[in-house]
């Protein structure tokens, strides 16, 4: 596969349709191990995709993993198993929550705003920060790929 720097926009989007549609397959073989179901979620994000519809897509399904996430125990034992790099990923997505939450975009949609919860975003950023610092914070804002 060539690196995303030497594709077309074309090639780009239909890499992150193709990449989502393994993921949800592989998501669905790992629905008893949350920490391998989540590592597959969040493994290669559509950065570059312009399609808002694959990206939502991509976002609903890591929140609809997070919200299976039931008990700080639960959400603690995640993050542990968790990689530093994937639980930034994860740190974009908490990010991205709160955006969809407070936007009024008519692109998005009452069930992409009812996947998310603000109070397991709030525990799990802190539980994440808490992890990988508060320098997660300042990376993520500066950081230009977005999910």
């Amino acid at each position: 596969m060539q690196s995303k720097e030497n594709m077309s926009q074309e090639e780009i989007d239909a890499a992150a349709q193709s990449t989502l549609a393994e993921k949800k397959s592989k998501v669905q073989s790992a629905r008893d191990d949350p920490v391998e179901w989540l590592e597959i979620a969040l493994t290669n994000p559509p950065y570059g995709c312009s399609q808002l519809s694959t990206r939502m897509e991509a976002f609903v399904m890591v929140m609809d993993l997070l919200s299976q996430l039931k008990t700080p125990d639960a959400q603690k034992k995640v993050i542990a198993g968790l990689s530093d790099n994937l639980l930034y990923i994860l740190l974009k997505y908490i990010y991205r929550g709160w955006e969809v939450l407070a936007s009024e975009d008519p692109e998005i949609t009452k069930t992409q705003r009812k996947s998310v919860s603000s109070g397991t975003l709030f525990r799990l950023h802190a539980a994440i920060v808490e992890k990988l610092g508060v320098g997660s914070i300042q990376r993520l804002l500066s950081d230009k790929k977005y999910v």
